[in-house]
């Protein structure tokens, strides 16, 4: 049975480019949704993955094969793989389609550590023989953080018509925009009142980043990977607490664009290898100019952050911190 469409929400209008931070949208943007600024790039991911003026189908199925809670890439798959397959099936997103990797994960992180690599070797141009610009200038690399942030929205919006709503409708699913919640062990109801009836149900709903319970911490300027991809400028000094892979991918990403990044981790060595090489890690990371330093227990003021080292104190001061301590859930 093919959807039918009900009227917009609200007669709410789609996503429009402003720069006008305090326009309804780019509040809504930034509370709801937590993404900003409103340009034109994010304008065009948000029209695809969490659109405004969305109709969800109005005579949903008799009973679906399938029903996925969750439009990350395990809602994604199961819903859109299914309906490739002859399957009934249904996706409900709560938040922003393409879930974490599109999102603030796998792409935005990816277009980063892309610029930052591409810094870090413009700094070893000498090394291979290879002068820009006039032979004796000045020969100093500069890194516009604007247009680095700017190129990460263009692709990510890109990207997005892979996991929009279209694109999965396309496949011949359901999807349903809001919040799911189950009322009987083969029914799912969405908050906009549709009641979905089910064979089987995928529950994909993922994961976010934990903030970690250390005094002060709400009285720093601080960030997680939900909001790390939205900043405008780059800080001088950043903090990251955390020395997973991602926390280390950008110390070594913000460190190429020149912030002094400083890695702070609970254990005596960074993240371990599969192949058990923790020192390798380590000077990798010394490499592109980012320290490590080693602490149990940590306690942060406005811009500062001190630690009580296994052996011996130690202050770290900082104008950012990110917060990767736990690492979000795929």
């Amino acid at each position: 049975m093919s959807p039918s469409l009900s009227l917009p929400p609200d007669n709410k209008e789609p996503w429009s480019a402003t720069d006008n931070r305090d326009s309804t949208q780019a509040i809504e943007a930034r509370k709801s949704l937590t993404i900003w600024p409103l340009d034109e790039s994010n304008t065009i991911l948000l029209n695809e993955v969490a659109p405004r003026n969305y109709t969800n189908p109005t005579q949903p199925n008799d009973i679906y094969d399938l029903v996925a809670i969750g439009a990350g890439a395990g809602g994604l798959v199961s819903s859109k793989q299914s309906a490739r397959r002859g399957a009934k099936s249904a996706m409900i997103s709560d938040h922003l389609a393409g879930g974490d990797c599109l999102n603030v994960g796998c792409v935005p992180s990816k277009a980063l550590i892309r610029c930052g690599r591409a810094a870090a070797e413009a700094r070893r141009l000498s090394e291979f023989g290879v002068t820009v610009g006039a032979s004796g200038g000045d020969q100093s690399v500069s890194v516009n953080f604007s247009k680095v942030m700017e190129r990460m929205r263009q692709i990510r919006a890109t990207i997005a018509p892979a996991d929009g709503h279209e694109g999965t409708s396309a496949t011949g699913a359901h999807v349903y925009q809001g919040r799911g919640k189950f009322i009987g062990p083969d029914t799912i109801q969405v908050s906009d009142g549709s009641v979905l009836k089910f064979k089987k149900a995928v529950i994909a709903t993922g994961g976010r980043a934990a903030l970690p319970d250390v005094e002060g911490l709400m009285k720093a300027p601080f960030t997680t990977n939900a909001e790390l991809f939205n900043l405008e400028t780059l800080p001088p000094r950043m903090v990251i607490l955390g020395s997973g892979v991602v926390a280390l991918e950008m110390a070594q990403t913000f460190a190429a664009f020149g912030s002094e990044v400083t890695v702070v981790q609970r254990a005596s060595y960074l993240f371990q290898s599969k192949g058990g090489d923790a020192e390798a890690s380590l000077a990798e990371v010394a490499s592109v100019g980012a320290h490590s330093k080693s602490s149990r227990r940590v306690g942060f003021s406005s811009i500062g952050l001190s630690g009580n080292k296994s052996k011996g104190g130690g202050t770290v001061s900082g104008t950012w911190l990110l917060s990767l301590l736990i690492p979000p859930c795929a």
